[in-house]
């Protein structure tokens, strides 16, 4: 948590604002893990708002046994800046849920199979939506070059 006077990058000027950000990590049953986050910035100029961004993020592993898991992430951020000289307004809302399935043979050598939606609006003015489905092998090469795969 943070109150006072804040670097703003894109006007090149130090503003009063504050940031906060809270996480709580928890364990309500011995496979599962629950991640709630929750973070938040703003800025003022002349006493009135002029940046605002706040993300909320929700993920949650299911862990099978000690190798496999599998993981789903859901994110919502919210983005304000008004228009002011040198500075380009901007307005963003997006939304990003993702799901990823983890084998692991070694600490080094991973499987991970997932899929992923995004739904935003980059502008306002904008639609953008995506989605993926992605399988990516990690391998160790020691592990490779001593024939253990």
């Amino acid at each position: 948590f943070a109150i006072g006077r804040l670097g703003d990058m894109f006007a090149n000027e130090v503003r009063p604002g504050g940031r906060m950000s809270v996480m709580v990590r928890t364990r309500p049953l011995k496979q599962l893990e629950i991640e709630p986050r929750v973070s938040s910035a703003v800025l003022y100029k002349d006493g009135k708002q002029t940046y605002r961004e706040t993300a909320a993020t929700l993920g949650a592993i299911w862990f099978f046994d000690a190798n496999q898991s599998i993981r789903a992430i859901v994110q919502r951020t919210l983005l304000d800046r008004l228009p002011e000289p040198g500075v380009t307004e901007e307005h963003d809302r997006a939304k990003v849920a993702s799901v990823t399935y983890t084998w692991r043979r070694s600490m080094g050598t991973v499987l991970y199979v997932g899929a992923s939606v995004q739904k935003g609006r980059f502008p306002l003015s904008s639609l953008s939506r995506g989605t993926e489905a992605f399988v990516k092998l990690q391998v160790d090469y020691d592990e490779l070059k001593r024939g253990l795969l």
